[in-house]
């Protein structure tokens, strides 16, 4: 006759195949939300073997042996769809968290570090939650069929992976039953495991801040040229001829390979760049933009040996000593309000691209307080305001500034009024071509580089008719 067990693993069976897709989706929906920015090193995820099944549903409770410790295993065992998130750094658990806990109904959150040291157990930290869908996936066809699962996700750090890995070879599960000499030695490497988490995060923590420091001379950089007058360059071309064209070309083609750094294409950067001192080999500050390329990238001697070479095209400029001593010696430092408000700008990018156009807003907002540029700032706001259908608002701060007509800015502002156009439903026909010229006239614009991207994104999550009428738009911007 079949027990109940017998029942619980052929009914686990039979529903394996669902937990393995609800599992995949829990990954995929954590992979979406979780930036490149958090260090994650990989997200795992596995539905248990009917082998793992039956092990744990046949554990008995450790003082009454003949007393199954589940009596209907299927509900009560709770990690039968399991995902895993492994980041690099200890500060990176707690974004992650926040991600889970805004993305997932958590019904159990455990810090299995504390509790395991409360009942003095061995063992490795990792943060373990109970998660189902919320509600508003609930109501989305392709989740229905997941609505009463619960899946276990797991957030640790590398070095807490490689301690839970070896655990599973280690024999003694309380510290009462280890012989003094090993307890010395678990000990020992619990407290190693601890010090190498906390000094990857110093280091983590001191090369963002040269890294940081760097970066915001490009953003003020970036911001300068954006701010400058090309039009009084351009009305001097008439009197003035090839030299002062060659002149709005070179400032031109290195605001280009600026925006790629600030962009992380720092490869390209550097391919640009190399072009650039190929057709103008005296300018020593193609040099120094290139030097800072080579840094960000993490090519520390190449960007020293570019710095000699500027220093080579002009000795007096005491701003590329400085440069070369504050890389060579760790001395970069960054401006903490522009950093962070630069920060906060990449974080409403990734709610734009989820279509939380408020949240997006209010971020973008609160960068520009902490010194993100005016232009891009306000740019951004707009994005955000057309993305909820707030073409008033949108249009109102576009009106506000007055893009550089040799910058992408140009563009950008263009495509948007577009979109804003087609939201209520005008004729965008006139927009469009006005659009395509100026696409023409500025063959080098990169849709990559753009932030409308992420509104592109955001219109993508949110779905509805305005969606198919702006795509028009940002065909056009994708060639």
């Amino acid at each position: 006759m079949a027990t109940k067990l017998d029942d619980a693993l052929v009914s686990y069976q039979d529903s394996l195949p669902l937990y393995q897709e609800f599992a995949q989706a829990v990954r995929s929906i954590l992979d979406i939300a979780i930036s490149k920015d958090f260090g994650v090193h990989s997200i795992e995820f596995r539905a248990k073997s009917v082998d793992s099944f039956r092990k744990k549903a046949e554990k008995v409770i450790d003082d009454v042996k003949s007393t199954p410790k589940y009596s209907e295993p299927l509900s009560e065992i709770t990690d039968l769809a399991g995902v895993r998130v492994i980041a690099f750094f200890p500060k990176s658990l707690e974004q992650i968290c926040q991600i889970i806990e805004k993305e997932f109904e958590v019904t159990e959150k455990k810090d299995m570090g504390e509790e395991r040291f409360s009942q003095r157990r061995l063992g490795y930290k990792s943060i373990h939650y109970l998660v189902k869908l919320n509600l508003n996936r609930k109501t989305l066809v392709e989740y229905q069929k997941y609505n009463n699962l619960v899946a276990e996700i797991q957030v640790r750090t590398i070095l807490q992976h490689a301690w839970a890995e070896m655990e599973h070879d280690i024999q003694y599960k309380s510290a009462d039953q280890i012989p003094t000499s090993i307890q010395k030695r678990f000990i020992a490497l619990a407290g190693m495991l601890e010090i190498a988490d906390r000094e990857f995060q110093a280091v983590q923590d001191e090369d963002a801040k040269l890294r940081q420091g760097l970066q915001s001379s490009l953003e003020d950089d970036l911001f300068t040229a954006e701010m400058d007058s090309t039009a009084t360059a351009n009305r001097k071309l008439n009197t003035q001829g090839k030299e002062v064209k060659d002149a709005v070309t070179l400032h031109s083609n290195s605001t280009r390979a600026r925006e790629l750094v600030l962009a992380g294409n720092y490869t390209e950067a550097i391919s640009h760049y190399t072009k650039l001192i190929n057709e103008q080999p005296d300018s020593y500050t193609l040099y120094i933009g290139r030097a800072k390329a080579q840094f960000l990238g993490g090519n520390r001697s190449a960007a020293l040996s570019d710095l000699e070479s500027a220093k080579g095209l002009n000795a007096t400029d005491v701003a590329i000593a400085v440069l070369h001593r504050k890389i060579s010696e760790g001395l970069l430092s960054p401006s903490t309000a522009t950093s962070e408000g630069w920060r906060l700008s990449t974080m409403a990018n990734n709610q734009l691209a989820r279509g939380e156009g408020e949240d997006a807003f209010k971020e973008y907002s609160k960068a520009q307080d902490l010194g993100l540029p005016w232009v891009f700032a306000t740019f951004n706001k707009a994005m955000a305001c057309s993305l909820i259908n707030d073409v008033d608002g949108s249009t109102y701060l576009l009106d506000q500034f007055t893009p550089n007509p040799e910058s992408p800015m140009k563009i950008n502002s263009l495509s948007l009024r577009a979109i804003n156009a087609a939201i209520v439903d005008l004729e965008i026909s006139d927009c469009c071509h006005n659009l395509k010229e100026e696409l023409a006239a500025m063959q080098w614009f990169n849709y990559g580089l753009s932030p409308l991207r992420y509104l592109e994104m955001g219109f993508e999550k949110r779905g509805g008719p305005v969606r198919e009428r702006v795509s028009r738009v940002f065909a056009l911007l994708k060639g």
